[in-house]
């Protein structure tokens, strides 16, 4: 009987951890993202460097990435 609620508890666990991942890797974006507008007031005021444009550019890739393989391994079949 322990087996079985521990096997229950397990599956119900590896079905839940996709979507957790999923709405924790968008809300990740959805942050990620946010500096990213008032930066372009920077940029066309010529306020802001070419490095920071790029590393915001680049974490904002990275979040969008982190998003899809979330959403990848949410569809995938188990």
């Amino acid at each position: 009987m322990n087996n079985v609620a521990i096997d229950v508890h397990n599956t119900q666990i590896v079905l839940e951890q996709p979507v957790s991942s999923l709405q924790a890797a968008s809300k990740t974006r959805d942050l990620d993202s946010k500096p990213w507008t008032p930066n372009r007031k920077n940029i066309q005021l010529g306020a802001s460097t070419l490095f920071n444009i790029v590393s915001d550019q680049n974490t904002l890739a990275s979040a969008a990435s982190a998003e899809v393989r979330a959403r990848i391994y949410w569809r995938r079949p188990r």
